[in-house]
């Protein structure tokens, strides 16, 4: 018996007769998908259905548009995420024959399989992590100099210095977890809302990184240049003239 090829962007080729199902890939929800058969001995070729990964059939019954030995169906019907199943039926060599083959729709167009899934979360669960670390020595540091009872200035507290870059790396981390986050709700929960969210945190976050950053090294060298000029002070005995 003589076999059909299927094409969506891969030649495959696949027995007309096969208990196995040929798979055509993975397509980004929402968009159409080409489904290409060639047969070079059929006169025609229908898509006559499409299940739907909620098991509803879409009965189409049309011919595929025809060039040369290709035959083409554009579906649209893209927006639920999971298997699809689509079913044609040609000609081949007079005998009215069928294949079923399928294909599957996922929000980014991609299989990510269990290794992959498993290593985003061990990276989330890092960042995570390192992110309340940075938060601690955020929070625990401290943030002025030392001074007397009287308020004066006695020593310059360098310490600060870490503070404020612990908390530039805790707001990196916070953005890269919520990049994290919003791509793995979108990728394997059907949450939309939540998705939209994340990606509307992210946005922000990330836009607000640069404007952040360069307002708080202005803030730390007006800090460092006073400190240097305390430092001075302090280091020809003007204790806690500043």
């Amino acid at each position: 018996m003589k076999r059909l090829i299927f094409l969506v962007l891969v030649l495959a080729l696949v027995p007309l007769v096969s208990s196995e199902i040929a798979t055509l890939g993975n397509f980004v929800t929402g968009e159409s998908v080409n489904l290409v058969q060639t047969c070079d001995n059929c006169t025609f070729v229908n898509m006559t259905k499409i299940q739907l990964p909620n098991s509803t059939i879409l009965t189409i019954n049309e011919a595929m548009q025809r060039t040369g030995a290709d035959y083409n169906y554009t579906f649209k019907t893209t927006s639920t995420v999971g298997e699809y199943q689509a079913t044609t039926c040609g000609d081949v060599d007079g005998t009215l024959t069928c294949v079923v083959y399928n294909f599957f729709v996922t929000r980014t167009g991609t299989d990510i399989g269990t290794g992959q899934s498993i290593l985003y979360v061990i990276l989330l669960v890092i960042f995570v992590i390192m992110f309340f670390g940075f938060m601690f020595w955020t929070i625990t540091l401290p943030s002025k100099n030392e001074r007397n009872f009287d308020g004066e200035i006695t020593s310059i507290n360098w310490k600060k210095y870490a503070k404020w870059g612990s908390a530039g790396m805790s707001y990196l981390l916070a953005v890269a977890i919520v990049f994290f986050a919003w791509n793995l709700t979108y990728a394997f929960l059907n949450f939309d809302g939540m998705a939209l969210f994340l990606r509307f945190l992210y946005t922000l976050l990330l836009g607000l990184a640069l404007p952040i950053g360069i307002l708080g090294l202005i803030y730390l060298l007006v800090i460092f240049y006073g400190d240097k000029k305390v430092q001075k002070m302090l280091e020809r005995g003007f204790v806690g003239a500043i």
